[in-house]
């Protein structure tokens, strides 16, 4: 048992991505400073709710991390396997069910997901609650670190195709809780 591995690198990259300026960051690029004000906003928001659970001890295991239905393999209806292994860690099982089902489609697939999983024996020791957080809360994350590493970079091709997209996680987050 550990406090939770993913609620403490969710808040850290929020922490870094307020702490880091990055309206200061992106001011000589127009297009980043609406989706850095959304994000700064979304971002606050996130650690609010994510930063009184840090310290929440849970059973850990090693998970995918980034176990997104494109990652999983199937012969019909059966799953024949799983790749990507890069972002790979020890980690609570939320971490995986919330990137998986809030990817798939929002709240209905969360619920169904976690019956699934609980019903098969796996070992899930947070409230489905919980995993609804993270499913929110990742991709906003996702697009903090990447509107950092935009900025960061040369100016990228499709700079405000790219931004778009991440504009429309910011305001479209999965449809849980």
């Amino acid at each position: 048992r550990l406090p939770c591995p993913v609620d403490a690198r969710q808040v850290a990259v929020f922490h870094a991505f307020l702490g880091d300026s990055p309206l200061s960051r992106t001011r000589n690029i127009p297009e980043f400073r609406p989706v850095a004000e959304e994000l700064i906003a979304a971002a606050n928001r996130a650690v609010d709710k994510l930063g009184p659970l840090a310290a929440r001890s849970v059973s850990v295991h090693p998970c995918v991390v980034d176990l997104r239905p494109g990652h999983i393999l199937f012969e019909g209806d059966r799953v024949t396997g799983i790749v990507d292994y890069g972002a790979m860690a020890v980690d609570s099982p939320a971490v995986d069910l919330a990137r998986l089902f809030g990817e798939l489609g929002g709240s209905e697939w969360l619920r169904v997901g976690l019956d699934a999983y609980r019903d098969a024996g796996g070992m899930l020791d947070v409230p489905a609650g919980f995993v609804e957080l993270l499913a929110r809360t990742g991709p906003i994350a996702a697009a903090c670190a990447w509107v950092a590493r935009l900025a960061d970079s040369p100016r990228p091709q499709n700079l405000s195709a790219r931004l778009s997209a991440l504009a429309s996680v910011i305001a479209r987050p999965p449809d849980v809780g």
